[in-house]
């Protein structure tokens, strides 16, 4: 009976073990001494999910949970993890990028996450107060369609063609037109303002490059007016 005992003991040891290393190793974000870390003042998303970490410097050079590799290392991992008979393509990628690097550095990973399986990947950035942050981006091309595009360069903001500002964004913010749109980011767009802007536009599908199809300007796409007016 006390053979038992102890062998269920171990057993139950072993076991912990294993989760506690699937928790360090896919839960907690992973922090890399080869990136200086975009900040943000959003507030954090608290998420347990099982997750992989990917790290951008501003070279363009890859490290994935640490480790330095290659493209075609990371499309062969994804496309291992997104199977069926591991976590599916609802595991998100946290994208680690160094603040200074453009977002054509960082494409070749998205690219390579949708060509993979996957469905969607996580922008990270740190607070003040040294938590992480997860702006959560929707990338899945067979839902990549709006009315109200935004395009993001590195001097200005547009939607459907005309130049916002804050205050516009903020006068847009209960009206569903933030929830609803997408975000063109130009590739020579640092990683930095990519998520200062975040916060204020709050859209859920990010393309990187330009605008390929053409859009109504904003004054069409307003309430049709009475006639006589």
């Amino acid at each position: 009976m006390k053979k038992t005992h102890i062998i269920i003991f171990t057993n139950t040891l072993i076991l912990i073990g294993a989760l506690c290393f699937i928790y360090i190793e896919f839960s907690i974000p992973y922090e890399d001494e080869h990136i200086l870390y975009a900040t943000t003042d959003a507030h954090q998303i608290i998420d347990f999910w099982p997750s992989v970490d990917i790290q951008i410097d501003k070279n363009g050079e890859f490290w994935l949970q640490g480790k330095s590799v290659n493209i075609q290392t990371i499309g062969k991992v994804c496309s291992h993890l997104f199977s069926p008979k591991q976590y599916g393509p609802d595991l998100p990628i946290n994208l680690h990028v160094e603040k200074d690097a453009k977002m054509r550095q960082v494409k070749p990973i998205i690219d390579t996450v949708l060509k993979s399986g996957g469905h969607s990947v996580r922008l990270v950035a740190k607070r003040d107060d040294h938590s992480f942050h997860y702006f959560c981006k929707e990338i899945d091309p067979k839902n990549f369609n709006s009315k109200y595009l935004f395009e993001l360069s590195q001097k200005e903001l547009k939607l459907n063609g005309k130049i916002v500002n804050q205050s516009c964004l903020d006068n847009l913010k209960y009206s569903g037109v933030l929830n609803e749109s997408i975000l063109y980011c130009n590739e020579e767009v640092s990683f930095q303002r990519l998520v200062d802007i975040l916060p204020s536009i709050r859209c859920t599908q990010l393309k990187i490059g330009k605008v390929a199809n053409e859009v109504a300007p904003l004054d069409q796409l307003s309430a049709p007016r009475k006639a006589g007016k």
